[in-house]
């Protein structure tokens, strides 16, 4: 998709690394990518619902990678670990970016200028 647009705004990091096999893996979901939608979904309290509701079906994440890239990630929400049956995505999300990678992340670009200006 090419760079991210300055009106992209995460509301979710990818707080550790997906295991194996999991739809966030399988998607290629990495830790420190920055969700700015799932589905429907542009907050952490959503997620779950566009989940279940999407359940076996591919679900479209924007993402800013840590990288730069601004991607498109599908994800197909299924039920992947039978002691957590809920787990439909397979990762840990934060609504604040990995500390190690907030320095560079480039979504973090806009708090950093306005930190710099302050």
């Amino acid at each position: 998709l090419g760079p991210a647009p300055r009106s992209a705004r995460p509301f979710a990091y990818v707080d550790s690394t997906p295991q194996p096999s999991t739809p966030a893996a399988l998607a290629g979901v990495r830790r420190g990518d920055a969700l700015v939608r799932i589905g429907e979904a542009a907050h952490l309290r959503d997620v779950q619902g566009v989940l279940e509701g999407q359940r076996l079906l591919p679900v479209p994440a924007l993402v800013i990678e840590a990288s730069g890239g601004f991607v498109k990630k599908w994800i197909v929400p299924h039920s992947w670990d039978p002691d957590t049956p809920g787990s439909l995505l397979g990762c840990q999300l934060a609504d604040s970016c990995p500390a190690d990678l907030a320095e560079m992340h480039p979504a973090m670009a806009d708090a950093r200028e306005r930190a710099a200006e302050a």
